[in-house]
């Protein structure tokens, strides 16, 4: 039975990229909800980020993390950074502390970068140069993700990596 649902959840998530692709947002949606309502975590996560964003559908944050949050009960660590953003956006930095530092122990190098940031400016927290530097070293420690990156390796963004060696950089400088 798991394997006629898997072969379902394929084809709806590869025509949702199709319909992502081409342009049709609506579409895109609507065959990613109807995978994300059979258990798949990618496209929980696409999802949330269409209602987050509004493609192809009306903005929708408490939509947005509904999805985030299915996701997140299922282990992903991205769902886990995407709700810290959202209780950033709504200027809740305990939460974004809270559900970075999630995201950090699910495994997303990013979220180690976001709490280096929490903690060099003291938001919602108390400003700590040595708890920012010790997550942009663990940070460093994950490869860049490139277009060839294994899908069994977690590795850390490359925006994400830049701005972490600029900030331990600045600390560095800061000490000297």
């Amino acid at each position: 039975m798991s394997n006629d649902n898997d072969d379902k959840i394929d084809r709806l998530f590869n025509a949702a990229d199709e319909a992502w692709e081409d342009g049709d947002l609506g579409k895109a949606f609507d065959l990613f909800r109807q995978c994300a309502e059979l258990g798949d975590v990618p496209a929980m996560l696409n999802a949330g980020y269409f209602l987050d964003e509004g493609l192809g559908v009306k903005p929708d944050k408490a939509g947005a993390m509904g999805w985030y949050r299915k996701a997140y009960e299922l282990g992903d660590a991205s769902a886990a950074n995407n709700i810290a953003i959202l209780h950033r956006e709504q200027n809740d930095l305990t939460g974004a502390f809270e559900w970075f530092g999630k995201a950090v122990e699910l495994g997303d190098p990013d979220a180690n970068v976001e709490l280096a940031k929490i903690h060099l400016h003291g938001l919602g927290v108390p400003k700590s140069d040595a708890k920012a530097r010790e997550h942009l070293e663990k940070a460093l420690t994950f490869e860049v993700d490139h277009e060839d990156a294994d899908d069994e390796v977690v590795y850390i963004s490359e925006a994400g990596h830049e701005e972490a060696v600029k900030l331990l950089a600045k600390l560095d400088r800061s000490r000297g």
